[in-house]
């Protein structure tokens, strides 16, 4: 049976009035959604309750795919034993392969933005640099020590480090260059 949009809703309306659901399975939600809650609501279905035929034939199809999808052990090709693998076996296998780093592996730390900005700096020398050829230094350096070309947050880096070291005397502006303090 294809489980459309029609057919969900109309089930989710009959399940509404006969199991009297409160609060009431909402119609206007996604066509997944809304099987996931005709299924929930599936589950609440005594044999007391009347059902009409085609509402009958949703439950039931959802109820199918249900056991379909959810087997309690599987078989594989691997292994040891009975060839069957129960999922703790499985979710403890993915917790060891996901397991922490190990702590004696030291990291380089990585050459940021803020130490290409400082070498572009130095790199304009007692005459200084406008922020373009600054933006165009510090994207040059941090591609030379492994990061990747990005002019547009190279820009922002400058637009807003430049003010900041300009008001603590780091660096001095001349005209439009900007060069370090002596």
């Amino acid at each position: 049976m294809n489980l459309t949009q029609a057919v969900l809703v109309a089930a989710a309306t009959e399940l509404n009035e006969v199991l009297g659901l409160d609060p009431a399975i909402n119609l206007t939600v996604s066509r997944t959604d809304l099987r996931n809650k005709v299924r929930e609501a599936a589950e609440l279905v005594e044999p007391s309750d009347t059902l009409g035929k085609n509402t009958q034939k949703v439950v039931d199809e959802l109820s199918k795919n249900d056991e379909e999808k959810s087997p309690t052990t599987r078989t594989t090709s691997k292994g040891k034993g009975n060839g069957k693998d129960t999922k703790d076996a499985k979710d403890t296998k993915d917790a060891e392969k996901t397991g922490t780093a190990k702590k004696d592996q030291k990291k380089k730390p990585a050459y940021t933005k803020a130490q290409a900005l400082l070498a572009a700096l130095k790199g304009a020398g007692r005459k200084g640099a406008t922020r373009q050829e600054i933006t165009a230094a510090l994207d040059e350096q941090y591609v030379k020590k492994g990061g990747k070309s990005n002019l547009n947050g190279s820009k922002a880096m400058v637009d807003i480090h430049l003010p900041v070291l300009a008001v603590f005397g780091v660096v001095e502006k001349e005209g439009d260059g900007f060069r370090l303090k002596k």
